[in-house]
């Protein structure tokens, strides 16, 4: 997938200002950002490939999982993209709920982490995600942008 057409696909929803926005926020990054991103994306592939593999979750930290949540959601929602199994999503959004009051007080973007979400095992009704779950899914799709799931 090219980089203009993942680009595009993204801003196909409601909230395209928005995505547009974060998007050419990633653009704007520096190359350490850029790094970090790319990093970041490649660790969360290892971390799916573990979990697909029957790793547990409690060998991830909660943000990781958290940030996986996320960046599995805008895939899948806004792109028709699954980097894991519908099951092993499930089990994801089951552990969170299971976690939800610990690991909310670690969020900084607490409104996106509700139990209604996860007890529906869903993350279609985000709006607006943060920047940074951007520009790692635009990094994940690079890493691996002609699979499906695992």
């Amino acid at each position: 997938m090219s980089e203009q057409s993942s680009r595009s696909s993204f801003c196909e929803s409601q909230d395209s200002v928005l995505a547009e926005e974060a998007l050419q926020s990633c653009h704007k990054m520096t190359l350490k950002d850029e790094l970090i991103w790319k990093e970041a994306a490649e660790r969360m592939y290892g971390a799916v490939l573990g979990i697909e593999q029957g790793e547990w979750f409690d060998s991830f930290n909660s943000i990781q999982l958290y940030n996986l949540y996320l960046t599995a959601s805008i895939l899948y929602y806004r792109q028709n993209i699954s980097i894991m199994s519908d099951h092993k999503f499930d089990l994801l959004c089951r552990y969170l709920l299971l976690r939800y009051d610990i690991i909310k007080e670690k969020l900084w973007n607490k409104e996106l982490f509700s139990k209604e979400r996860l007890s529906a095992g869903t993350g279609y009704d985000i709006k607006k995600y943060p920047a940074a779950i951007y520009c790692i899914s635009q990094h994940y799709i690079r890493i691996k942008p002609n699979e499906g799931v695992l």
